[in-house]
């Protein structure tokens, strides 16, 4: 019983790769071995428009970080008025008028 079964569905696997090979013949009109000369054109295209998504997509990564960036080193640079100076760099006189106007609004001074 078991052999039987066995043998019907190696029959049945043989049948189906049967029936799924490729037929082609290639005649002086048509060559149905080969794909249509349309399907490159397209397969160009999808791999060219998926290059140019990752592309975009990572340049608006790289864009949103540089801008997260600033935003930080901005809220750092207000923190510590005297990092410049940390380093032998002097503010522009105009910065420094403006800082020392609104250290003084700060203490209360006029």
């Amino acid at each position: 019983m078991i052999a039987g079964a066995l043998r019907r569905s190696i029959e049945n696997v043989g049948a189906l790769t049967h029936i799924l090979a490729v037929r082609c013949k290639e005649t002086q009109e048509s060559n149905t071995c080969e794909k249509p000369a349309s399907q490159s054109g397209i397969l160009i295209a999808v791999v060219i428009t998926t290059g140019l998504l990752l592309l975009g997509s990572l340049l608006l990564v790289l864009f949103w970080l540089w801008l997260r960036r600033r935003k930080i080193d901005k809220l750092e640079e207000a923190s510590d008025p005297f990092e410049l100076a940390a380093y032998g760099i002097e503010q522009p006189i105009a910065q420094r008028q403006r800082r020392r106007d609104y250290l003084r609004n700060l203490m209360g001074k006029k």
